[in-house]
């Protein structure tokens, strides 16, 4: 078996594949395909929400998401504990925070962003500082931060 390329996924190539009959080959306009198609492998590493995914790997790339797990803490405190999730995370899906390619955090607060700054500083890696930014926003319940990376698998 074998993936299609990306530019016959994107441009509609999949009506064409008739699976149903058993039938490759050749169509007008078309490469010629196979009747069994073989897709990218997603990985996703389940959160506390049967909905959701604290990480999805794709392609050698992690997409996590972090809120701090004990939400009784100051920004900084929580800020420090999201990421200590984020941590965790990555190392499961195959990547650490020297690999890191971006981040967002979400503040409630945009006056206390020093505060997360500090925590930010203290954890990131120096020599591997990724692209960052940080967007103040309402969070749900007791959250103060939420914090989005995304990085390269080792």
């Amino acid at each position: 078996m074998r993936a299609l390329p990306l530019d016959f996924v994107s441009s509609g190539g999949w009506e064409h594949i008739r699976e149903a009959e058993g039938k490759t080959g050749d169509h007008p306009g078309l490469p010629s395909c196979p009747a069994a198609l073989t897709l990218p492998r997603i990985d996703q590493h389940t959160g506390t929400t049967p909905t959701r995914s604290r990480a999805v790997a794709h392609d050698g790339i992690v997409y996590a998401v972090a809120t701090a797990k004990d939400k009784s803490g100051a920004l900084y405190a929580q800020t420090k504990d999201a990421l200590a999730q984020i941590n965790a995370t990555l190392a499961e899906a195959g990547s650490n925070k020297s690999r890191i390619l971006r981040t967002t955090v979400y503040i409630t607060d945009m006056s206390q962003k020093p505060e997360m700054d500090r925590a930010w500083d203290e954890w990131v890696d120096r020599a591997n500082p990724p692209q960052r930014a940080c967007i103040g926003v309402t969070l749900w319940d007791k959250d103060l931060v939420e914090i989005l990376v995304t990085a390269v698998q080792e």
